[in-house]
């Protein structure tokens, strides 16, 4: 078969399925009838879930915008976008106020009971979202005392409510993510558990201060929903979600509004780990003493003392090699991971505190000046 017949094949397939939406068969497909007679396609969405669908100006964008847009090519008409609150969504579809819904929905077997779904579009789950100065929230199992975030009428609500690991924490519902990421950066919550795709992208946007924890804490799937009456509008939807994955149409709306961020989070992961490998590196550092040649004092009697350092953080002390001295100068070396410590050493009254700092460097200078009023120079 050649690329023509193809072509020409294909669009007597879609032909027909739009012709027998549109005879109707005495109003078996109530939404290509209105589709139709107004000659427009309405769909509803939320507009507050980037990457997927938010506001630009008056319009919406996104990546369900894309698709639904490319539906309606199929079907032939315009669409218009209903930006609609997701717990009104459904009640206004059932009103058939709308004809479908593309708005990162979940397939559930509740929902499924009820209404048509596409084969899905996206792959999501669910993931936790704290604080950075939570270092103790680690996984799920660490949130079981805590007041745990989520948008309500979302499926992070029965998750939380089925999951016996958070029986024990105060659930806190949020019309959108955004909004229980917005009261988890502001401490009013503890953490959010959500779709990680809008997650991971809104933390990447608008929240620095916040992280994701470990990985997906399940897999859900994405899918557009129908009356479940609307078999050929179905078909139709499906139809296009196939060709846009098989002509490559799929993967370059996926990088158009995907790939900035998932760049963007790679980069921003390694660098945590490079900071978090920096926590736990020991760094050398070198005391150089150096005696004002008016003080007198004989260096020699520091021979053989040490340096302790006390980390203020985790109270523990670290000893450095015993001091050599050679005429005016002397010098010793210690070596601690970055932090606050408190110096200190025995038959010296001399006491500071001393900023190991999360450098790449791994050996740091200090000189210590003795005289009328010894001081201590800041690593570098």
């Amino acid at each position: 078969m050649n690329r023509l017949v193809k072509i020409q094949s294909a669009f007597l397939c879609l032909s027909m399925i739009f012709a027998m939406a549109c005879s109707g068969g005495g109003g078996s497909d109530p939404s290509m009838q209105e589709i139709t007679k107004n000659k427009l396609v309405i769909i509803g969405t939320h507009a507050v879930d980037m990457p997927f669908a938010f506001g630009k100006g008056s319009g919406v964008q996104g990546f369900d915008i894309d698709i639904g847009n490319e539906i309606g090519k199929d079907i032939g008409y315009d669409v218009r976008w209903a930006n609609i609150p997701f717990d009104q969504l459904f009640g206004i579809l059932d009103k058939r106020e709308l004809q479908m819904i593309i708005s990162s929905v979940s397939i559930t077997e509740e929902r499924k009971a009820k209404y048509a779904f596409s084969n899905p579009y996206f792959t999501s789950g669910h993931i936790v979202a704290t604080r950075r100065e939570l270092d103790k929230i680690k996984s799920l199992d660490d949130l079981n005392s805590k007041r745990v975030g989520y948008q309500t009428t979302s499926t992070a609500d029965q998750f939380i409510s089925k999951n016996s690991k958070l029986s024990g924490c105060t659930k806190v519902g949020y019309a959108t993510i955004d909004d229980a990421l917005i009261a988890l950066n502001n401490r009013e919550i503890d953490a959010v558990i959500g779709d990680e795709p809008i997650i991971s992208c809104s933390i990447f946007k608008s929240f620095p201060n916040l992280r994701t924890v470990g990985k997906r804490l399940n897999t859900e799937e994405y899918a557009i929903v129908l009356h479940k009456e609307d078999k050929a509008l179905l078909a139709i939807v499906n139809k296009t979600l196939d060709r846009l994955k098989t002509s490559g149409k799929y993967k370059q709306f996926y990088n158009q509004w995907f790939s900035e961020t998932e760049r963007g989070i790679a980069e921003q992961k390694r660098k945590e780990e490079e900071l978090a490998k920096l926590t736990i590196t020991p760094k050398t550092i070198l005391f150089n003493w150096v005696k004002d040649p008016g003080f007198s004092f004989k260096m020699s009697r520091l021979d053989g003392f040490t340096v302790f350092l006390k980390n203020n953080q985790t109270g523990q002390v670290s000893e450095s090699t015993p001091i050599e001295t050679s005429g005016n100068t002397g010098h010793c070396q210690i070596k601690v991971i970055p932090g606050q410590y408190s110096f200190s050493m025995k038959g010296y009254p001399l006491r500071s505190t001393v900023e190991v700092p999360l450098e790449q460097a791994m050996t740091l200078n200090s000189t210590i000046n003795l005289g009328a009023q010894t001081t201590i120079s800041p690593l570098k």
